[in-house]
This record gives C-alpha cells, sequence and structure tokens, in this order.
C-alpha cells in the first residue's frame, strides 16, 4: 500500500561489484544485461542511464573509495584508508595517532593466497580464532577486535607506511611476493599461522571440507577520518542497510541510522526481503533519504559465478527494489554499482559504471534495460550523483 504525504522519498541503492564485461556463459552478455529485473527496468524506461567514475585516476580500484563517492565525499578530501572506516562502524573510537587496519582470515595453499574468506567462514567460528589470536596481536603491538564473518579489525601505532594487499584482488599470488621478510606484518602472518595449524575450528572445517583458516592478513590501514553529516548538508534523517562494515562505517561517519537486519551476511544466503522492509520501515518513520548496499553481486564477481551474480540482481529486483516502489511511489531512485567486478579476473575494476536515475515526479524517455551497454553521455564524478539525488530537499 503506497504512503501518503507531501514528502519525496531519496534511495540510493548500491548494487556491490555489479558491473562487469561480456562473458561467454551469460551469451556474450554482462549480468546486468542477463539478469531479469523488471522493476528496474521499468525505472530504466522512465529514466536516466549515464556513465560515472567513482573510483579518480589517482586511486586504485577498491570499496571503499568507490562508496566513499557514491555516498557523495569526493575521496580526494577525506580518504585515509579502509581500516579507520571499519573501526567507525565497530564502534571502536580511535585515537589522532592510531592506524587502523582491515584483517581477513584467508586460507593458503601452496605459500599462495588461495582464498580471501576463508570459505566464507561463519561469525561464530571466526569470532573464535580471533579472540584466540588476539594476545598474540597484543604482544606484537595491536589489539584484534572480532568482526562479521573474515572481515575483522586490528589498531596499531605504527604501520601507516607500510605496503599491504587486498586478499580479495590478489588470488593467487604467492606470499613472499607480498609481505616483508621481516616486521611487524610479517611477524603477525607468521605468529597466526602457527597457532591456527592445530586449532579447533580449522580441525573441524577440515573434517568438513572446508577452507580453513590459516592466517591474519591486515591490510587497508589508515588514520581517523570526519564526513560531513547528511544532517549537516541537507538537514534531513537518512538511514543505511549493509551487511559490510566498511559501508556500516561510512554511514556512521556520515550521520545515517544503521538499520540492523536479522539474516544480512554478505553472502548469496542474505536476508534480501529483509533489507527491503527494513528501509520501508524506516521511511514510513520519517527518514527522508534510504541507503540499501547489497554484497552478493561482488562475492559472485570474485568467485567468477556468473550464475551467482545474475540471481543476485534478480533478487535485489523482487525482494528489495519492488516493495519500496509499491510502498513508497512517489520517490528519487539513484541506483548503481560501487565499481565493476569482473567474472573473468575476478577482481575489481575501475572503468566508470552505469548509473540510473528515477524521479517519479519527472518521468523521461530512457532505455529499455538498465545495464553497461544502455549507458549514454559523458562520465561524471560519482560523488556528484548524491546531490543530484538530493535536488529539492530544503532544510
Amino acid at each position: 500500500m503506497a504512503h501518503g504525504g507531501m514528502e519525496q522519498k531519496r534511495l540510493l541503492l548500491i548494487l556491490d561489484g555489479a558491473a562487469d564485461r561480456p562473458c561467454l556463459e551469460l551469451g556474450n552478455r554482462t549480468p546486468l544485461e542477463a539478469a531479469q529485473t523488471p522493476n528496474t527496468d521499468r525505472l530504466a524506461r522512465n529514466g536516466v542511464v549515464g556513465r560515472a567514475r567513482t573510483v579518480p585516476e589517482e586511486f586504485t580500484a577498491a570499496s571503499d573509495v568507490a562508496n566513499l563517492s557514491l555516498l557523495g565525499h569526493n575521496p580526494i578530501g577525506v580518504y585515509t584508508g579502509r581500516g579507520p572506516l571499519e573501526a567507525a562502524a565497530m564502534g571502536v573510537d580511535l585515537e589522532p595517532d592510531d592506524i587502523a587496519f582491515r584483517v581477513n582470515t584467508v586460507t593458503l595453499a601452496e605459500e599462495k593466497l588461495k582464498d580471501y574468506s576463508a570459505g566464507h567462514i561463519t561469525t561464530e567460528e571466526s569470532r573464535r580464532i580471533i579472540e584466540d589470536l588476539q594476545p598474540v596481536v597484543k604482544e606484537l603491538g595491536g589489539a584484534l577486535y572480532p568482526g562479521v564473518q573474515y572481515r575483522h579489525l586490528m589498531v596499531r601505532r605504527d604501520g601507516a607506511e607500510w605496503r599491504s594487499f587486498p586478499p580479495h584482488d590478489n588470488i593467487g599470488r604467492s606470499v613472499e611476493e607480498m609481505l616483508p621478510p621481516s616486521g611487524p606484518l610479517r611477524e603477525i602472518f607468521e605468529r597466526s599461522r602457527d597457532l591456527l595449524r592445530e586449532h579447533p575450528v580449522n580441525e573441524k572445517r577440515r573434517a568438513e571440507g572446508k577452507n580453513t583458516v590459516d592466517a591474519l592478513w591486515p591490510w587497508g590501514q589508515g588514520k581517523a577520518v570526519r564526513l560531513r553529516s547528511i544532517r549537516e548538508e541537507y538537514g534531513v534523517r537518512g538511514a543505511l542497510v549493509s551487511a559490510v562494515d566498511l559501508v556500516r562505517g561510512i554511514g556512521v561517519l556520515a550521520g545515517y541510522e544503521i538499520l540492523r537486519v536479522e539474516g544480512i551476511t554478505g553472502y548469496y544466503n542474505t536476508n534480501y526481503a529483509g533489507k527491503g522492509e527494513a528501509m520501508i520501515e524506516a521511511f514510513a518513520s520519517g527518514v527522508t533519504v534510504g541507503v540499501v548496499h547489497v554484497e552478493p553481486p561482488d562475492e559472485a564477481g570474485h568467485e567468477g559465478k556468473a550464475d551467482e551474480k545474475v540471481r543476485a540482481l534478480e533478487r535485489i529486483d523482487e525482494f528489495i527494489l519492488g516493495p519500496i516502489l509499491e510502498a513508497f511511489p512517489d520517490i528519487k531512485v539513484l541506483i548503481a554499482p560501487d565499481h565493476p567486478t569482473y567474472l573473468e579476473t575476478r577482481c575489481h575494476g575501475s572503468e566508470p559504471v552505469p548509473f540510473l536515475f528515477y524521479d517519479s515526479r519527472v518521468p523521461c524517455q530512457g532505455p529499455e534495460k538498465y545495464a553497461e551497454s544502455t549507458a549514454s553521455g559523458e562520465v561524471v564524478e560519482g560523488w556528484s550523483l548524491l546531490p543530484r539525488l538530493m535536488e529539492g530537499v530544503s532544510k
């Protein structure tokens, strides 16, 4: 049932890693082209499909930079690293001299990175491992905090200048290529590896034929950052839902209300419908701008699973976008991936992404489908899209 009232809602729907290149498995189509997404395509036919650069040339393709862009912040002025964004999501306050690292639990094979997520280990299993490793990291000069699944946090007073490598973009590379022969990063890796060889969680996972947690992998370090809040900028309430600490952290720093939804995992089994329902409730409570971030298309890209990437896009359309549009037909919508995640390479890319902009009060003639091939016009900066979505809001 549609909700009454004069306020027009604003929705930013982030399809993490959805942009891609045509692949043979999908009949030389991209996942966006192959997916059956009637709600999205209805907006495309009455909206604008353009191209945006979410990763400035100065940066490598990464979710932190790209999501900062989509949430209206120019990374050039505010970005220090991924770690401090995740610290904000976890409620870890950083002192001015603190350096926050993202830490993955990784699987190794023949001295190479095999899996950035240790088989998408459960949060419960991962927490046991992190708690057992906290004394080791403390002894080596850091504090280790458990997060969700394979995503954790370490805080130190050094390391800002150390070179680190995101594991999801370096599968198959040797440890020796990426870690220094000595120093804290190497010590954390080796000490964690020694402790984990016969850890009870790994013994159980090994018996079940699952990937094990073979080491801790710190990366993405940086100092605390401050972002201008959505209320300061536009004078409205904003709400955000995501299973990913990085995106929630940006939301915390930018003053969004963080919606808690049971069963959201950041993986294929996430609670899509729960995200849609939570945003509908937030809009009904007086929230003006809602951000829904959905991670599974990115995970499918990293795993090279075209069918899962298509299925994720279809579920987002059916269980998140469709119900929101039905509940709030008077709405502005911005849909965009944060970056491409290519099925072929299983890595992020920095090419411009297709965005869809729709305004129920100002319909226009758009393409039949939302996809890379239907995007047109000059490439705009990613951080310019949110201000466009917020046009017409009066403080």
